[in-house]
């Protein structure tokens, strides 16, 4: 009889998470930090705060990057 395939749980397959700090995201996007406060207190950009310290997904700037993306065509 053959054996099964074992199969790999879905979170040994997905892409890791890269965590960005304020400073990334300065350095990155040449914003301001109040510029930053606002996104977060208007939930533009969701944020993790872990021992005071607040991160933010790479994944999570995309996406409010693409969701405010404007003109440009192409694909």
């Amino acid at each position: 009889m053959p054996r099964k395939k074992k199969q790999r749980p879905a979170e040994e397959n997905a892409v890791p998470i890269r965590w960005m700090d304020k400073q990334d995201l300065f350095q990155l996007l040449h914003i301001s930090e109040r510029t930053l406060q606002n996104w977060r207190s208007k939930g533009l950009l969701p944020f993790y705060r872990i021992s005071g310290k607040i991160f933010y997904k790479e994944s999570d700037l995309h996406e409010l990057l693409h969701r405010h993306k404007q003109g440009g065509g192409g694909g």
